[in-house]
């Protein structure tokens, strides 16, 4: 088997170096050893195309399971998460820096993905409970998978052991399905006792390395958000920050009316004709947005680059040109729902282009490079669909300040852009690929492609990268 939990032999901070360049040599390293369920589930599942190249996320599932596993703790805090496996500084204020239920909270996509693909036969499913971090090992047929989501942070973490003692001995007849393998591996003590030593010395090797990782200048910790530069760029001293939910009121007007309304028309509803005074004209005074828009601001406002006397959450239909050209902004949906976006046409590459009247929408490639299709349009095959959206960072119409652009041909498409821009090792490519020599960021526009199920996006990924000059 992988021995991607080599980790185990090395110390409670050896997942930590999981994170490092170290990680893809020892996941690499195959051995054959007696493990229990348990641990070779993890070693899979560390293996798998939906962990081999995600460090962090690696080291933050290696980490809980080792305390629970190894160390039966029954509780896990965000705090000992923070420092062991991020590199935040010991008694660091988790209330203002959220890397960990950002992570936390892709990790439980992963997990998820994992299932739904290469893992859909496992016997076990591993599960971090909302409002813990201790890992649940529950039967993979769904009957425990309430009770998972169900944990609260204010229920007592001792509960959550119960379902990983029932683990243990369910489903029936699991224990002897590997009654078999572990008779085979009688055979090879010879095995297991050279893998041993090989196990003990790169645990050795580790926990030097851990040494020299620890005792490296600050300025060296792979435990910085590695989003941070993009964060330093929106967020400046000296200009105002404003994030602009998408207005759902107008989306519900353009699709009654089957038409997209310019920006002038949603400035000055008085110019456009309506069949007198109704519910159409209501929605068009509401300040209404989604729940997708809210979730990326909650996130926004635990950053810790977050300051309120500099950001602000503005409703598009409060804006003003000058914001646009003298503030940095935050768009979180499309042209469709934010008008403002228009202004921004000549300098996006990828074009958002909505039909109301035949009910779609697709993205328009202006510019595309060798391989690229000049249109993208959502796609279903009758059990998920394939979304679109693009995740975008030009500058404001002064060339003075930044805009983000966080844009989905649907909700699907929104929550694609929102993952990648929380704790989605994806963002770390784009973010290195526009790094300019002297270190500086140069604006960019990413074409994101999702499977969706449910309107939940997974099996996130960057298709095209247009990087301005």
């Amino acid at each position: 088997m992988v021995i991607a939990a080599v980790l185990y032999g090395a110390g409670n901070r050896s997942s930590r170096m999981y994170a490092e360049a170290e990680v893809e040599a020892i996941v690499s390293v195959e051995v054959q050893r007696e493990t229990t369920p348990q641990e070779a589930l993890i070693g899979r599942i560390l293996a798998s195309r939906h962990f081999i190249k995600a460090p962090l996320l690696s080291a933050f599932l290696s980490y809980v399971c080792q305390r629970s596993l190894r160390e039966g703790a029954s509780r896990i805090s965000e705090q000992e998460i923070g420092t062991t496996v991020f590199g935040r500084e010991h008694g660091y204020d988790s209330r203002e820096d959220n890397i960990v239920r950002n992570y936390a909270r892709q990790l439980r996509r992963r997990l998820d993905d994992y299932y739904a693909t290469d893992g859909h036969e496992e016997l076990l499913r591993i599960q971090i409970p909302k409002g813990g971090y201790v890992p649940l090992f529950l039967s993979n047929h769904g009957a425990d998978k309430e009770s998972a989501d169900s944990l609260s942070e204010n229920e007592p973490y001792e509960n959550a052991q119960e379902p990983v003692a029932r683990a243990f001995s369910e489903p029936e007849g699991f224990q002897d399905r590997y009654a078999d393998a572990q008779s085979k591996l009688a055979s090879r003590w010879p095995w297991i006792l050279a893998t041993a030593c090989l196990t003990c010395a790169l645990g050795a090797s580790l926990t030097a390395l851990l040494w020299v990782w620890m005792h490296a200048p600050k300025g060296l910790s792979a435990g910085k958000d590695p989003n941070q530069k993009l964060w330093a760029q929106l967020f400046t001293p000296n200009r105002d920050t404003l994030v602009v939910p998408a207005d759902t009121a107008l989306v519900t007007v353009e699709d009654m009316n089957q038409r997209e309304y310019s920006l002038t028309e949603y400035l000055s509803w008085s110019s456009v004709e309506h069949p007198g005074l109704g519910f159409d004209t209501g929605l068009r005074i509401r300040k209404y947005t989604d729940i997708e828009a809210l979730e990326v601001v909650d996130e926004l406002v635990r950053l810790p680059e977050w300051k309120p006397d500099r950001a602000f959450v503005r409703t598009a239909s409060k804006l003003h040109v000058e914001d646009l050209k003298d503030d940095n902004l935050i768009f979180v949906g499309s042209v469709y729902s934010i008008p403002w976006i228009q202004l921004l046409d000549n300098e996006l590459n990828f074009r958002l282009v909505y039909e109301p009247k035949l009910g779609r929408a697709h993205i328009e490639n202006r510019h595309p490079t060798k391989g690229e299709a000049a249109t993208y349009a959502n796609q279903w095959n009758g059990v998920n669909e394939t979304d679109y959206a693009v995740l975008a960072l030009i500058p404001n119409l002064n060339h003075t300040g930044s805009i983000l652009l966080l844009e989905g041909l649907d909700s699907a498409g929104v929550y694609a852009a929102r993952d990648m821009l929380f704790g989605n090792e994806g963002l770390q490519d784009i973010l290195k690929q526009c790094t300019r020599p002297d270190g500086s960021l140069r604006g960019f526009e990413a074409l994101l492609e999702s499977q969706s199920v449910d309107s939940h996006s997974t099996g996130i990924r960057v298709i095209s990268i247009h990087r301005a000059d």
